[in-house]
């Protein structure tokens, strides 16, 4: 999760901002044993005293993951209408794999990856599925991701823009990649920089569009893959830090709701695996 202090905050605690901001979806403890963890970081830094004072301006990230053992298929949030799963790696996005897994007359709104962990909605009516896919591609629903990208990223933050269209094959997959605007969907993702190492890059990834492997793609040409990835990736580029997937997470989507009106907005902590690779990125110093 990521926030960026606006004046209302000004002299607050870290954790009863925090406790304010996250209190429907996570404990205390859970926020604090982030903290204590290493995995809070304050303007790009990381931040282990609960007790600091926060000021205007001041951005936030915390990674807060869920614990060992916990349901694989947890439901983030769910009403009459829908649900929002907390997909896990290795989940492929197929309607008759989540209808057998959840025994319910479930249809998938959006999809993600299969590596790719985080917010997954699922509609209980086609009335409610087609509305969202509306919203979806009216670019009326407020994604964030979480991404750890190979080497130090540079600058702060930033924005990729592209038009892109499929451009070969590669393991199996289809791959796509920037082509001339003729011949390609235009894609555009903003970029911040979370924690810059000098072996990676924790960041945060918004896409303002919907393009198949945007994300991916915008980061290869930026010239830093995401960890894992090996359709994308460096195969020459050797980082300490070891991963079996490519570690890109759907942290978050606000988004009005389209029959009560009201402002949705679900969260999806991270999974162990990358948990840990953040755990071990901790060990490196910051670099600006």
């Amino acid at each position: 999760m990521a926030f960026h202090l606006t004046s209302e905050a000004e002299g607050m605690k870290l954790l009863h901002f925090l406790k304010s901001e996250c209190k429907e979806s996570f404990s205390v403890k859970a926020i604090k044993r982030a903290i204590d963890s290493k995995r809070c970081y304050l303007n790009g830094r990381i931040e282990t005293l609960s007790t600091r004072r926060l000021h205007s301006g001041d951005r936030i990230a915390i990674a807060l993951a869920l614990k060992r053992g916990e349901n694989i298929l947890s439901i983030l949030y769910e009403d009459e209408h829908f649900l929002a799963l907390n997909k896990p790696p290795g989940l492929v996005c197929d309607n008759r794999l989540i209808q057998k897994k959840f025994k319910r007359a479930l249809k998938l709104i959006h999809r993600l990856d299969k590596e790719t962990s985080g917010v997954l909605l699922l509609a209980k009516n086609e009335r409610f599925r087609e509305q969202m896919v509306l919203l979806f591609r009216q670019r009326r629903i407020a994604k964030s991701y979480y991404a750890l990208a190979s080497g130090s990223l540079m600058p702060q933050e930033g924005r990729c823009e592209s038009f892109l269209a499929r451009v070969g094959m590669r393991h199996g997959q289809v791959l796509w990649g920037s082509v001339e605007k003729e011949k390609g969907a235009f894609a555009s993702t903003a970029w911040r920089v979370i924690k810059r190492t000098k072996i990676a890059t924790f960041l945060e990834l918004k896409p303002l569009t919907g393009r198949t492997h945007q994300l991916r793609v915008h980061l290869k040409e930026l010239g830093h893959p995401l960890l894992g990835d090996v359709h994308y990736g460096n195969t020459s580029f050797l980082c300490p830090i070891q991963v079996s997937r490519n570690l890109l997470h759907a942290a978050s989507l606000e988004f009005i709701h389209p029959q009560t009106l009201q402002k949705v907005g679900i969260q999806a902590p991270l999974p162990q695996d990358f948990q840990e690779a953040l755990k071990e990125l901790s060990r490196w110093p910051s670099s600006f």
